[in-house]
Parts: structure tokens; sequence; C-alpha cells
């Protein structure tokens, strides 16, 4: 076998199974990402009117205000997602023997 073709070495290690990753962490993962994009196509049309220096300081305080907001929307995303995944573990969960 040449060199281009061959098939690398893996360790034990490497071959071992990772944990299940749950459908709401999958979500958080999402949620954030979505939410930096957000924020940063949101702060294009800042960046370059604090270019402006009469526009600089309110500018500066529209993209403070831009980002509690954007945050709390995805805050509150998140918070519903793990109250979603907390109903869905207390349904799917079998009944405890008492």
């Amino acid at each position: 076998m040449s060199e281009e073709t061959r098939v690398p070495e893996t360790t034990a290690a490497e071959h071992e199974e990772k944990p299940p990753v749950s459908l709401h962490d999958l979500i958080d993962k999402g949620v954030r990402t979505v939410e930096e994009i957000h924020t940063s196509i949101a702060n294009l049309p800042l960046d370059m009117i604090e270019q402006i220096k009469p526009l600089e300081a309110p500018a500066r305080e529209v993209k403070k205000v831009q980002k509690r907001v954007i945050g709390t929307v995805y805050d509150l995303i998140v918070a519903i997602n793990h109250h979603v995944a907390a109903l869905a573990g207390s349904v799917t969960e079998p009944p405890k023997k008492g």
C-alpha cells in the first residue's frame, strides 16, 4: 500500500464510544450559534456608523442595548428548551418503584 492510500492507525481510546448528545444540548448549541451570527450581522451597520465621529458614542450605546435585547431573547429560548427537556424527561422516564 502506498503512503497516500494507507489508512491511519488509531488507538483504542479513539474507538471508545462518545456519550450520546441530547437533543436539548444540540438545540442549545444551535441557539447560541444563531445568537452569535445574529449579533454579528446586527452590528455591521452600527460598526459603520461608529466610524462617523459625531455618531460614535450613540452607536456604541445602541450596540449595548441591542446586545442586551438579543441576549435576552436567546436566553429565553434556551430556558424554554431546558423546560421542555425537563418535561420530556419526566414523561419518558419509567415510573419509579416505591
